[in-house]
Parts: C-alpha cells; structure tokens; sequence
C-alpha cells in the first residue's frame, strides 16, 4: 500500500508560457504470487495545460487496475493479463477508456513473445499486438 505524489512545472520553450502541474493518488498491490492486483487513482490538476497564456485550472482523475495470472506462480513460461484504464478530464479530448486483455510467453530468460488486444471504449476502436521482447 502507498501514496504518489509529484509537483512541478513544465516551460513551453518558444512561449515561455508555463504550466504548474501536481498529481498524486493511492497505489496498492495485493497478490499470492499466482494471481497480482496492481491499482492506482490519480488526481492532477494543470494551470495551463495547452501552454497558451490563460491561468485556466484543468483537473484530471484516472485509474489503472491490472490483474496478473502466473499458473506456475515464479516458475511459469505463460503469462496472462488483464488491464483497465480510464481518465476522465476537464478536457474532453483527452478522457480516455481502456480494456485490455494480454497473454506472455516466456521463451527464454531473456526472448518473450507477447500477443494483446485491446478496446478503446471512447473511440469505440480495437487494436491487436503480436511482439517480441529481447534483451542481450
């Protein structure tokens, strides 16, 4: 169990406009090694998100849960997933909603194979992902 937090400010070079931005939230993990929950809520609030000069106060709200299914707990070559997100803004074109659905192979310690689909509920759009993963 935890809690994020960040403060700070970002600069639009060319305007020198400048946005204040602070987000924070809880985070847990619960899990016996087989099946994971991961979770956390975030609030965020911008002072001039678009970098255009105006002090317009702009808040934010999502969350990500992401549930982990390792048949073999540590031992598993196989992977499965389960994914949600959502952000709902005071700007609308960045509200967002998210379902996905995952499976992870384990070729070796460091070659995976991963193989996801996901729907966008907003856009009302499907999107599928074949990969492989290295690292040497």
């Amino acid at each position: 169990l935890g809690y994020f937090f960040y403060s700070g400010q970002e600069m639009d070079h060319p305007t020198g406009n400048k946005n204040k931005v602070t987000f924070h939230g809880p985070d847990f993990v619960l899990g016996n090694g087989m099946f994971d929950l991961t979770f956390q809520y975030l609030f965020r609030t911008d002072t001039d998100p678009g970098f255009a000069g105006s002090d317009v106060d702009v808040e934010t709200q999502g969350l990500v849960a992401e549930l982990v299914f390792s048949p073999q707990r540590d031992q598993s070559r196989q992977y499965y997933t389960l994914l949600y997100n959502q952000v709902d803004s005071d700007w609308d074109e960045d509200d967002y909603e998210t379902f996905t659905v995952g499976v992870t192979h384990l070729f070796a310690r460091n070659v995976r194979g991963t193989l996801e689909y996901m729907r966008n509920v907003e856009t009302e759009t499907n999107r599928g992902v074949i990969g492989l993963v290295t690292a040497f």
